[in-house]
């Protein structure tokens, strides 16, 4: 499934034409670029993974609306709130191919050392030179897309990442202290857009899921990113030094507002509700 005809399915499956490229352009502060290329990729990658936070409060709040492209780019786009892989990587899929990108969206297995489900979401690019990753929603990881070649490098705002090819998987890998870390394993095959309905459900009930027993909230920044992960805001520096600060229930919607998401009255007090804060 590497062939050029092995990377298109039904388009309509996907509901693109209820997305307006306009208004996402405005939101993440983009022009519309003259033709799909390499370097209008990159410029697009970035800008959404800087303007559109990695979040799961709907999760936690059980009001999650789904993965309908008009609840999204509502969510995203018309409310300046953030998601999680689903949402961002089903979002730019969309408006990459209203603007002529050639996309297949696919599955990854996190932590792929570890048993566990194929549960995150991810896109592969495809232009006549080759593939690029687009990682849109793994936290706030991965700001650049990553040619899909074997050992190819990038630099993730201070933090190298590679991709490595073995057997039948590419593995996404950062550099760590410790050598090279496996994040998540991936097969160039297309996914359904049931396959995403059948994750998300996982991701949002199941107890095993990191998403619904705390806040994950997560910025990048070159250098730094920072995360709200439970009742602690986290900075990892590319340095590896990392700060931790506790966050009390009355500065929740503060830190919240620093990290770009912005929740009505109504959900700050369901959350502090749920965290019990």
């Amino acid at each position: 499934m590497t062939t050029i005809e092995s990377r298109h399915l039904d388009i309509d499956e996907w509901e693109i034409a209820a997305v307006s490229v306009g208004d996402y352009l405005a939101r993440v502060g983009q022009p519309e670029p003259a033709a799909p290329s390499v370097a209008a990729l990159h410029d697009l990658h970035e800008a959404h993974v800087r303007t559109i936070p990695f979040e799961n409060i709907d999760v936690l709040l059980d009001s999650h609306p789904g993965l309908g492209l008009r609840e999204i780019q509502h969510k995203l786009v018309g409310r300046n709130r953030g998601g999680y892989c689903y949402e961002h990587a089903l979002l730019f899929a969309a408006v990459l191919e209203r603007l002529g990108f050639t996309v297949s969206r696919n599955m990854a297995r996190v932590q792929p050392r570890r048993p566990g489900p194929y549960s995150h979401m991810m896109l592969l690019v495809w232009f006549d030179e080759g593939a690029y990753l687009a990682d849109v929603g793994f936290g706030a990881g991965v700001p650049h897309p990553m040619p899909l070649r074997d050992g190819a490098e990038v630099d993730q705002y201070g933090i190298p990442h590679r991709l490595s090819h073995d057997g039948a998987f590419w593995y996404l890998q950062k550099w760590t202290s410790e050598g090279w870390e496996s994040l998540h394993a991936f097969q160039p095959i297309p996914s359904r857009a049931v396959d995403y309905e059948v994750a998300h459900h996982y991701t949002s009930t199941h107890p095993n899921s990191p998403f619904v027993g705390k806040p994950v909230v997560m910025r990048p920044g070159r250098g730094a990113t920072r995360k709200l992960l439970g009742d602690e805001l986290v900075v990892e520096h590319a340095s590896g030094e990392v700060e931790r600060t506790p966050v009390p229930g009355h500065e929740l919607g503060k830190r919240l507002r620093e990290l770009d998401v912005e929740l009505t009255e109504r959900e700050l007090s369901a959350l502090r509700a749920k965290l019990e804060v």
